[in-house]
Order: C-alpha cells, then structure tokens, then sequence
C-alpha cells in the first residue's frame, strides 16, 4: 500500500485528519497529500427541508422539543449509548427523540430503546401515529431534512467517521448540532482553527459552529460521558438563545461546502497535476 500511494502524484483525503493517519501507517509522503472535502448540495437541501411534516408528525413535534438524528442504523453510528442519554434526560424535562434512517442493527436498537424504558414508535409496524411515544423510528426518508429543520436539536453520536454528510445537512437546514469528537470530520466542520486533542474529549466543547462532546465508547468512563451529554443536552434545551446562535453559524459554516467551491478546489488540482 506504501508503495503505490507513493507511485500517485497527488493523495486526496475528504478530512484533514485522515493525513496523520497515511503519514504515520501508511507511510505515504506528507507532501503529495492534500484535502478536498465532500461538498455539500446546498440549496437543493434548503429547498426539501421546507416541506411540511404530516398533521401527526407536526402534533409530535408540538408536543414537547425534539432532539433527531439521522443515518444508518449500524455499528458505525453508535446509536445505543443515546438512548441511555435520552433515557436520563427524561426523567428531568420531556422531550422526544427522532431517528431518520434505517439498517442491519434496527432491531437491536429498538429493543434497546424498550430495555429503557422508553416507548417506541415504528413507521414500519401498524400503530398509529401520536404524541404518547418517547423515541420514534420513522425509517428510510426520501426527504430526511423535513424531519431536522423543526427539530430542536440535532443529535450525532458516531464512532468514527470520513466527513459526514449526516452533520453537513442538518447544519444547513439551520439547526443546532451536537457531534461527537470522533475521527474524523466534526472537529474540521465545527471548530476548524482547532486541532484534534491528544487525549479523548471528556467535557463539552462549545465550538464556533456546534458542540463537540466525549465519544460514547470507553467502557471505563461510558458513565462520566453519558452525564457530560445528558447536562449539555438540557443546557441547550433551556438556552433558546444559544440554541439560535449555533443554528446560524451552523448554517453559514456550510457555504465553505458548496458544490462550486469544492468543484473549483479539483480543477486547481487537476491543473497542477497536469502541470508537473
């Protein structure tokens, strides 16, 4: 592998975090690296999260605030632990928790959800839909962005990442967001004159464009990091002011993804490369 990312002229990474990594295993030369992140379809995701949910949906999203997250239900995104996040945040303030997606771990993370307690809707069994769930499964959208511009919050808890597009959307339709500090990707989108700690986040970092928050996957400080999330969650739920302020530099972050932008970042590539 050495070998023949060496034999490239240019090595493209979508996050700038990902260069250590091909540095220091892969030994590729540091100087033949450079990052060109995803873009992002800006206005056409603008453009979708305005349409409007269904009477019922609009009832559940009335009825207390909402926190969503949307992606894959799977291992990567890490989604248990949040439930236990959920869990305690309810017995302190309701709130209702949306998950936008579907996957190979469905199952196990609807069980999970009950094993706490929580009353669960599915979009994909015969109830009907109504305010008197705590967590609910809407399943595979074609338009996820509906369901993240009402909500409150936006709630990330993945273990590991490229450079999520999940994250990207939800800060273009405007709304506050709430990331892990997990390689790689939110740390470059939410605080991006900064670099990525020597040591793990255990505390809430209130970053320029959203909260960066512990990962939820050390065994021995699982407590401590669900409890850091569960006092920030409710900290924002009660700061409208906050709450606005990071949903509008959530939003003007995304102009440095557009389609444009980015496409003119290959073309300066490409041109070099021909170049040489």
């Amino acid at each position: 592998m050495p070998w023949l990312y060496n034999r490239a002229d240019a090595i493209v990474t979508v996050s700038r975090d990902i260069k250590p990594e091909l540095v220091d295993f892969f030994g590729v030369k540091a100087e033949k690296i450079l990052t060109i992140n995803n873009f992002f379809e800006v206005a056409d995701v603008e453009a979708k999260a305005q349409e409007l949910l269904s009477l019922a949906e609009q009832a559940v999203y009335a009825s207390a605030p909402v926190l969503v997250t949307s992606g894959r239900l799977t291992r990567q995104k890490n989604q248990v632990p949040l439930l236990t996040v959920f869990a305690h945040l309810l017995r302190q303030q309701p709130a209702k928790l949306v998950f936008v997606g579907d996957g190979e771990l469905r199952d196990d993370i609807v069980g999970a959800a009950r094993q706490r307690g929580l009353r669960v809707y599915e979009a994909w069994s015969s109830a009907g839909l109504s305010t008197e769930y705590d967590v609910y499964f809407m399943g595979m959208q074609t338009n996820p962005f509906k369901y993240i511009k009402p909500a409150t919050l936006f709630v990330f808890p993945s273990a590991w990442e490229g450079f999520p597009m999940a994250l990207g959307e939800a800060m273009i339709c405007g709304i506050p967001v709430v990331s892990t500090d997990c390689p790689t990707g939110p740390r470059e989108m939410l605080a991006p004159t900064t670099t990525a700690p020597a040591l793990a986040l255990r505390h809430a970092e209130w970053a320029e464009f959203g909260v960066l928050m512990p990962m939820l996957t050390n065994e021995t400080t699982q407590l401590a990091d669900e409890a850091v999330w569960t006092t920030t969650l409710l900290q924002l739920l009660a700061d409208k002011g906050a709450r606005q302020r990071l949903g509008q530099a959530a939003r003007r972050r995304m102009n440095d993804f557009t389609r444009e932008r980015i496409a003119g970042q290959w073309v300066q590539l490409l041109e070099d490369v021909i170049r040489k």
